[in-house]
């Protein structure tokens, strides 16, 4: 069933959901920038409660859905900082629970193959 003047934004928001779910990011700004267009000439327009409730859950679902990636994103780079810490040293402690630092020791000069 095709919405009239609803189906391009539809159609908008299902491309954006692929970007998002295949994560190529590098596309959102384009979506973002003809989404914008798409909106402001659906304000102009007479639209149904219900095109615009199908609208708005595609739109949540969207936006969930980057919430999601962008959380995923944030645990990579945290784990890649933890992983960065743990290459210079790391703390332990002694049979009298001291702290110490055990630091790894990086070569005075780097070979190249």
């Amino acid at each position: 069933m095709r919405d009239g003047p609803t189906q391009p934004i539809l159609d908008l928001l299902a491309a954006e959901r692929s970007i998002i779910l295949s994560g190529t990011f590098d596309g959102l700004a384009q979506i973002a920038v003809r989404k914008e267009k798409l909106f402001a000439r659906l304000a102009d327009g007479q639209v149904t409660a219900g095109r615009l409730r199908r609208i708005s859950a595609q739109v949540e679902r969207n936006q969930t859905l980057l919430a999601a990636a962008m959380a995923g994103v944030q645990e990579a780079v945290e784990r890649l900082a933890v992983l960065l810490r743990a290459a210079d040293g790391f703390n332990t402690y002694d049979s009298l629970g001291q702290k110490s630092e055990v630091n790894t020791a990086r070569p005075a000069f780097e070979r190249k193959a």
